[in-house]
C-alpha cells in the first residue's frame, strides 16, 4: 500500500510540473490505482455522481438565495452602520467594522464569494474614502471574507455533510469557534497596526451615543437568521434543507 501510495503521489507530481491541468493530474493517479487494485472503471461515475442525489443538497442553492436576498434589500447598510456604531470610535474603526460586517453576514451568506460580493464594494469605497490604503483595504476584504465558510450556515459544511453522511447540524456548531477566533485574531492584527505600525493617522467616526440603540435596532431582525436556523437543526426541531427555506421565508417577511 505504501509503495503503491508513492507511486500515486509521484505521478501526481509529475503531470503537475508537466502543466497538466490539477483535475486531470488528481484524475490520472486515481484510475492507475482502480487498474491497479482490479476495479472496474465503471464505477468512477458511480461515485462521482451517487453523492449528488442527496436530499440534504437542496439546502445549498436555499442558504445562497437566503444570503443574496439579504444583499439586495439592505440589509448590509444595517449591518455596517451597526457595525460602525460600535467600534468606529476606535483608530481604525473602518477597518474593525469591515470584519464585524464580514462576520455578522457570513451567518446569513454561507460563502466567501457572497461575503464579498456583497459587502467588498462597500467596504473598499468607504475605507478608501478614508484615507486607507487600497492594498491594506483589500487585504482586510479579502480575509474577513474568509469568515463565510466558517460561520454558520456554510455552504462548504453543507456540502461535506451531504457527501461524507456527516451531521450538518455539528458541523455548524464547530465552526462557530473557529469562526470568532479568526474575526478577533483579525481585529487584534488592526489593532496593533493601528497604535504601533502606519495606521496612527487613520480616521475615527464616533457615533452618538443615541443613535447606537437605533442602529441595533435595525440590525437585530437580520441577526436572528442564524439563531433560527442554528438553533432549529440543534433541537431537532428541523432539518438543514428546511431550515434553509425557513430561513428565506423570514428573509421576505
Amino acid at each position: 500500500m505504501g509503495f503503491t501510495i508513492f507511486i500515486m503521489v509521484a505521478l501526481f507530481l509529475l503531470l503537475l510540473v508537466a502543466g497538466m491541468p490539477v483535475a486531470f493530474a488528481l484524475g490520472v493517479p486515481g484510475m492507475l490505482y482502480l487498474f491497479m487494485n482490479g476495479m472496474p472503471l465503471e464505477f468512477i461515475p458511480h461515485s462521482m455522481t451517487s453523492p449528488l442525489f442527496n436530499f440534504v443538497l437542496i439546502a445549498l442553492p436555499a442558504f445562497l438565495l437566503s444570503g443574496r436576498m439579504m444583499n439586495s434589500s439592505g440589509v448590509t447598510n444595517r449591518l455596517f452602520d451597526l457595525a460602525i456604531a460600535l467600534v468606529g470610535r476606535f483608530r481604525g474603526g473602518l477597518a474593525h467594522s469591515n470584519v464585524i460586517t464580514s462576520m455578522l453576514f457570513a451567518s446569513m451568506s454561507g460563502t466567501a464569494v457572497g461575503d464579498t460580493g456583497g459587502l467588498g464594494q462597500i467596504e473598499m469605497k468607504m475605507m478608501t474614502k478614508a484615507g486607507f490604503k487600497k492594498d491594506f483595504s483589500a487585504g482586510v476584504t479579502a480575509a474577513s471574507s474568509v469568515l463565510g465558510p466558517l460561520i454558520p450556515p456554510s455552504v462548504a459544511m453543507v456540502v461535506l455533510g451531504a457527501t461524507a453522511g456527516m451531521s450538518i447540524g455539528r458541523l455548524f456548531l464547530g465552526g462557530i469557534l473557529p469562526g470568532l477566533l479568526m474575526a478577533g485574531s483579525l481585529m487584534i492584527f488592526i489593532a496593533l497596526r493601528a497604535h504601533f505600525g502606519d495606521g496612527k493617522s487613520w480616521p475615527v467616526i464616533k457615533v452618538p451615543a443615541k443613535e447606537i440603540p437605533k442602529s441595533i435596532v435595525k440590525a437585530l431582525p437580520p441577526m436572528l437568521t442564524p439563531i433560527i436556523i442554528i438553533g432549529g437543526i440543534s433541537l431537532g426541531i428541523v432539518t438543514p434543507t428546511e431550515a434553509a427555506v425557513i430561513a428565506i421565508d423570514y428573509d421576505l417577511f
